[in-house]
């Protein structure tokens, strides 16, 4: 019987079952997972506890290396996908390595964003996307009180929450009417925003180009 080759872009919940799918298909394939983050797979949804200093990076792993030797796949750290070659069914690695595969899934979750507003390079704007993104902007923050978040939906009032507990002073700055906007109707949105107020959270609305 022929044995083919998965490779899996990313390392998140997604990839991980897509793995433990394959494996209930076949225990013989080679499945591959790589990632950029030099870390255990984690999820993103946990960052703003790891900001705001709930939780610790040892707190932060979803599996560790036994979880992959118990399925028999491997996993890849530090390693930046940059070019996908249908063709020849092979990526192309940020370091000029490649590699070759049968089947490919591309699990590696969303991008930031960003909105048509003027200088936000010269602003020192930050995404909060993986780990890196949240050790980054700790080191930033270090010694610091204020803080601005863009964008006012789920992720950025999480964000905005977690540096609340940090000590910081928060705007938050948002194109729509108010917060939360495509997940709540406007009284629960106002409540929402009333809370956030309360707790000396600055709501900005601005116009986008």
């Amino acid at each position: 019987m022929t044995t083919k080759k998965h490779l899996i872009i990313g390392a998140g919940s997604a990839a991980l079952g897509a793995l433990e799918a394959i494996r209930q298909i076949t225990s013989k394939d080679e499945v591959k997972l790589v990632t950029m983050d030099d870390c255990p797979p984690y999820s993103p949804a946990a960052l703003p506890s790891l900001l705001s200093g709930r939780i610790t990076e040892a707190e932060l792993w979803m599996r560790d290396d036994s979880y992959f030797k118990k399925l028999g796949a491997t996993l890849a750290r530090g390693k930046e996908v940059r070019q996908v070659i249908p063709e020849k069914q092979q990526v192309v690695y940020s370091d000029g390595s490649s590699e070759g595969y049968d089947t490919l899934l591309i699990a590696s979750g969303s991008e930031s964003v960003r909105p048509a507003v003027k200088n936000l390079e010269e602003a020192g704007i930050q995404e909060f996307r993986t780990l890196d993104d949240c050790r980054r902007l700790l080191r930033e923050l270090d010694g610091k009180k204020e803080a601005a978040v863009l964008g006012g939906g789920m992720v950025g009032m999480e964000i905005a929450a977690a540096l609340l507990e940090k000590g910081c002073r928060v705007s938050v700055i948002e194109k729509e009417q108010g917060v939360l906007a495509s997940y709540f109707d406007e009284e629960a949105e106002v409540y929402i925003r009333d809370i956030f107020t309360e707790h000396f959270v600055k709501v900005v609305q601005i116009a986008c180009a």
